[in-house]
């Protein structure tokens, strides 16, 4: 695989878009529901900002 497609993959093709294969737009998502890879797409995210600032608050608190 050459750097560009590496490139491609990981600031293009990855995170909701990836996982979802519709839409890297929340707002897009979010009206798509029905469909089992959105729906996985929206749960990987609300997990991950979950994570996210779980660490962020105990590092300030």
């Amino acid at each position: 695989m050459s750097a560009e497609a590496v490139e491609d993959l990981l600031y293009r093709r990855a995170g909701l878009l990836g996982v979802s294969r519709l839409s890297r737009n929340m707002d897009d998502l979010l009206q798509r529901q029905e469909l089992a890879e959105v729906r996985e797409a929206i749960e990987l995210f609300c997990y991950r900002a979950r994570s996210h600032l779980g660490a962020l608050s105990r590092v300030f608190h």
